[in-house]
């Protein structure tokens, strides 16, 4: 079990996180840069495979920093799998792997 999966754990058992207006569910886009963010992806590669620019992927990381209220992007990603925002890996379940391929592309200059 990972330091995020206990993390997660503990908020739920505590009752979770407010849901007030930070509460809103993500957009496709939102979701989209969270998976990636939680898959340890930069910003330029997240930026570069959902074809948008750097400035747009980072003011969308800044903007679910403030709804979901977390002062590090480590905490936001566990306040978003809290809130069932993102698919989260069963206990136990192997770590999501980039492929050879894969890597090279991200990696790839623009």
């Amino acid at each position: 079990m990972t330091i995020a999966d206990i993390s997660v754990e503990r908020t739920r058992r505590l009752g979770g996180f407010g849901a007030g207006t930070a509460g809103t569910s993500p957009t496709g886009r939102e979701r989209q840069v969270l998976e990636l963010l939680a898959a340890g992806h930069l910003d330029e590669s997240i930026a570069r495979q959902l074809n948008i620019s750097v400035r747009t992927c980072r003011r969308i990381i800044a903007t679910l920093m403030d709804r979901l209220e977390a002062r590090s992007r480590f905490q936001a990603g566990v306040i978003a799998a809290a809130r069932g925002w993102m698919d989260t890996p069963a206990p136990g379940a192997p770590a999501r792997r980039i492929s050879a391929d894969n890597l090279r592309r991200i990696n790839a200059p623009c």
